[in-house]
């Protein structure tokens, strides 16, 4: 069983590419086969997962394309599913760099907090620049939503057969020293270090520079 998993949920709004990623550890379940096999069940768990959860909150204009999922450290250990899931919100949409942000939050001092952009916001659910509730989007949707971010969830592959995941952090490297104080030293940590999400919350809407970016230059 790998350290972790990541899956990198790509897709499109109308014409610009996006990408977000969910880091979790196997907790249990999916016992049998290669990291590829254990891969593609998580893959398939998810992409039901993100349909019941994620789509009701976007827009229409957001396209969910693929679900890949990699096991760390292990070059064969990913699986592609194919998605093709159109979020469910109706109506005027906002630019593709706005997005919904959800943030992890930390058990462990040595780690940071992250957070997550979902793009595909409705109109309507702009305020001024702040995020509003609407009948099409209630705040029972947004926590069922951010459970998959904070809370263990079970997956179902197409198999029937299932596994327990867990939202985790993962560190990198580290830096010690400061300009102030040098030398400035990064250690780069392998194997990586993990930590369970300890919570996490809706922080309403944000951004993602580089879906600005792409569209301020075309």
């Amino acid at each position: 069983m790998a350290l972790y998993y990541t899956a990198k949920f790509r897709g499109t709004i109308l014409t610009e590419q996006y990408v977000w990623n969910l880091h979790f550890r196997l907790v249990s379940g999916f016992s049998g086969g290669t990291e590829a096999e254990k891969c593609q069940s998580m893959a398939e768990g998810l992409l039901t997962k993100y349909s019941a959860l994620i789509a009701p909150i976007v827009n229409v204009a957001n396209n969910l394309v693929k679900i890949v999922v990699t096991a760390y450290n292990d070059v064969t250990g990913f699986y592609e599913q194919g998605a093709g899931v159109v979020g469910q919100l109706t109506g005027d949409w906002m630019p593709s760099f706005i997005a919904l942000g959800f943030r992890q939050t930390r058990t462990n001092l040595l780690f940071r907090a992250s957070k997550h952009a979902i793009p595909g916001v409705n109109e309507a659910n702009n305020s001024n620049g702040s995020f509003a509730y609407s009948g099409d989007l209630t705040s029972s949707m947004i926590t069922n939503a951010l459970h998959l971010f904070t809370q263990p969830s079970t997956l179902t592959d197409a198999g029937a057969f299932s596994g327990d995941i867990q939202p985790v952090l993962i560190r990198t490297q580290y830096t010690t020293g400061s300009a102030a104080h040098p030398p400035i030293v990064t250690t780069y940590l392998d194997p990586h270090e993990i930590a369970d999400v300890g919570g996490g919350a809706f922080y309403g809407l944000t951004s993602q520079v580089s879906r600005k970016l792409i569209l301020g230059a075309s």
